[in-house]
């Protein structure tokens, strides 16, 4: 936030609107003092990392969202997403970072898996790891957990965060990201978060008659979606439930229309859109990784191109009129004169240029009267959780007694105190940044940097 790059384009943003945006997404069930040591040290965070980048010719643009309205209100929409515009070649970012710490005289330790924390007396000093050497304990003053959140762990995602699995078909999250961390964090005496946080994307594509949630038991269980992302669900296209009607605004944060959907048949949705895709694209112009869409067809990608991998896959349909894509996509009898009836109502609603069922902006309706026309299922693609464990400020574990554990802090998404219920993804970036500011917040105060 306010960073050099983004000041010198206009990019201001309000600390403190931004700080009690977040506590609202939030529902109140954060720690803004957590929250303000992103706010305030992001910006030299995103500088410092910049001038290693900028030393191997990578290039840091700043992505502007629009000025005008978005999600059928008026949302906050700070300046916050930086990226590296370079083609995507060596050396990558951590591969920069690496080298740095590296040429510093440190050393990375990889193939160590984490066995458990020592700690002792509401202290820890240390851990013990899985290495092919056998398990190695290594003693440390402080040990600082990053180990990501639990979203491969079917058993802990099934407590824990059920209201994702009623709605994700696909999995777009690392496989290590298993909640071993967090469980040893608790083990250690930390508290972990009350409320599940899922990180979910609206792009889970898959077909026709598959529904959201595990196939399989235990921890065999997994999504059954075989597209871990199809950028394009993002889109605020028209979505259909399998009654074929409408049933939420298309124009929100990815998680509100999986949600949604959540309370739907099968937790699935359909979208449809027609030949002038590319032109609506342009036209509704959305913002943080969705963009990507609006960038390729900027540069002329033909949307086949775009969606190509659904189409070969025959996830995503194509057909010459309406009619014969309700078949594809599997209506039938009523489902399917109500998707046919919903398809002219709405093409009524763009002449109109207004949405008087969900209130969705003009500016994002579209029509679907010009062939070929393109339909696909879709369910939540499950990226992370951002429940973690409860921290200070200074990202030090707290125990029950809201104390810190001596030796212990946490970082990125295995910490908590930051989001509850779900990830305000129009705040564009600000998971990822939040991670990576409260690493180096750490490192730094450990050595007396700060």
């Amino acid at each position: 936030m306010n960073s050099k790059a983004a000041l010198a384009q206009g990019g201001e943003v309000d600390g403190m609107k931004l700080l009690n945006e977040l506590t609202r997404y939030a529902s109140g069930k954060c720690n803004q003092d957590v929250i303000k040591v992103w706010i305030d040290e992001s910006a030299e965070m995103l500088d410092w990392i910049d001038a290693k980048m900028q030393a191997t010719g990578k290039q840091l643009v700043v992505d502007m969202p629009p000025s005008h309205a978005t999600g059928g209100t008026d949302y906050y929409l700070p300046v916050l997403q930086h990226v590296w515009l370079t083609p995507y070649e060596p050396p990558t970012r951590n591969e920069v970072l690496q080298e740095a710490v590296e040429v510093a005289g440190n050393q990375i330790r990889f193939k160590h898996t984490l066995v458990k924390l020592l700690h002792d007396g509401g202290k820890v000093s240390g851990a013990v790891f899985d290495t092919p050497d056998g398990h190695v304990q290594i003693n440390a003053k402080n040990t600082l957990l990053a180990t990501g959140g639990y979203p491969a762990n079917p058993a802990m995602m099934t407590a824990l965060s059920p209201s994702a699995l009623a709605c994700c078909t696909s999995s777009s999250y690392a496989i290590n990201d298993d909640g071993y961390g967090l469980k040893a964090g608790i083990w250690a005496g930390g508290v972990k978060d009350p409320d599940a946080a899922p990180m979910i994307f609206d792009r889970g594509a898959v077909a026709p008659g598959v529904n959201a949630g595990y196939v399989g038991e235990g921890d065999k269980a997994a999504l059954p979606g075989t597209i871990f992302q199809e950028n394009i669900g993002s889109q605020p296209f028209m979505k259909v439930n399998r009654n074929g009607v409408r049933f939420a605004n298309e124009s929100t944060p990815y998680d509100t229309l999986c949600f949604q959907a959540g309370q739907q048949p099968g937790g699935v949705w359909c979208q449809v859109f027609d030949g002038n895709a590319s032109e609506d694209i342009l036209r509704f112009s959305t913002i943080g990784c969705s963009a990507f869409a609006n960038q390729m067809m900027a540069v002329g990608m033909p949307v086949e191109e775009f969606c190509k991998v659904a189409l070969e896959q025959g996830v995503m349909q194509k057909a010459d009129t309406l009619e014969e894509l309700a078949g594809k996509l599997g209506f039938e009898g009523d489902a399917k004169k109500a998707f046919l009836e919903q398809a002219e109502r709405y093409n009524a609603q763009f002449d109109a240029q207004v949405d008087d069922d969900f209130g969705k902006e003009a500016y994002r309706l579209s029509a679907l009267r010009t062939p070929p026309f393109y339909g696909c299922w879709f369910g939540g693609s499950l990226l992370t959780t951002l429940d973690g464990l409860r921290i200070t400020k200074d990202c030090q574990v707290l125990d029950a007694n809201d104390s810190p554990i001596e030796g212990l802090y946490a970082a990125g998404d295995v910490s908590g105190s930051f989001f509850s219920g779900n990830y305000p993804e129009y705040i564009v970036g600000c998971a990822s940044g939040r991670t990576s500011t409260q690493g180096r917040h750490v490192a730094r105060l450990l050595a007396g940097d700060l």
